[in-house]
């Protein structure tokens, strides 16, 4: 469940963004709208949704071969033991990290060339940590931050 803002503050002139993490696995996202903001400008009772941003890996559950795997996904998330050691952690075995790069609001906020650039700088970051060159990626996160505020 998200609430969202009733925009009275702004007099109805400012749209609201909102990030929500969900930890789930499945094929299907399921939007329900209940209720519209009522106010002067909203004559008809409209809602709108302006834009969706889903990151996360492709499941593919076409294969009957999954079964054993879907049902080891089940029991994880229900939080019976399982055996494999491979939904350790994650569901699928792969790493957690989500860059906030690839979040709908960089892309709202940056300028498009600078978003290139600073996507470019966190995957050499990122290759730099890998590497253990931790000075060389602290200098290049803090070149990252400088590029955000400007």
């Amino acid at each position: 469940y998200v609430s969202l803002c009733d925009n009275e503050k702004t007099g109805c002139k400012a749209r609201e963004l909102k990030s929500v993490y969900v930890d789930a696995v499945g094929q299907f996202l399921k939007l329900i709208f209940h209720e519209n903001h009522v106010n002067k400008y909203n004559v008809y009772n409209q809602v709108a949704l302006v834009a969706v941003n889903i990151i996360g890996d492709p499941a593919d559950f076409g294969d009957e071969s999954n079964i054993t795997s879907r049902e080891k996904l089940i029991d994880h998330y229900l939080g019976h033991n399982s055996e494999d050691p491979a939904l350790e952690g994650t569901c699928t075995g792969k790493s957690d990290y989500i860059s906030p790069l690839d979040d709908l609001a960089f892309d709202m906020y940056q300028d498009p060339e600078v978003a290139q650039i600073i996507r470019k700088l966190d995957e050499r970051k990122r290759e730099a940590v890998q590497k253990e060159r931790y000075d060389y990626a602290k200098k290049l996160k803090q070149a990252i931050a400088d590029l955000q505020k400007v």
